[in-house]
């Protein structure tokens, strides 16, 4: 089965398929991946004004309630990033804080 794998290496970002086994991580934006996006359904990937910024809207639904969230993948050379949002695209964690 091939799998998405989006490498966000600064200055060498870019998305591949491959047929890899998924690894588990232990950082803290691993588990905010988990948490907001562990069996969500795509329900729109747009790409945002022809820029390098990647968009996946998605929603999850659980036994006790459904929400919806985005995560923002930036291609942006050295700055490469990746941001989870909520359905008012209000920041809950980004990979990289930059000022």
């Amino acid at each position: 089965r091939e799998r998405f794998i989006f490498d966000l290496t600064r200055g060498m970002s870019a998305i591949y398929t491959a047929k890899l086994m998924s690894k588990n991580y232990n950082a803290p934006f691993d588990f905010m991946l988990k948490k907001y996006f562990n069996n969500a359904f795509i329900k729109e990937v747009k790409l945002l004004q022809d820029n390098r910024i990647l968009c996946f809207s998605v929603k999850v639904d659980k036994a006790y309630k459904s929400y919806e969230s985005k995560i923002y993948f930036e291609f942006t050379g050295k700055n490469t990033n990746v941001i989870i949002t909520d359905e008012k695209d209000l920041i809950i964690e980004a990979l990289r804080h930059i000022d």
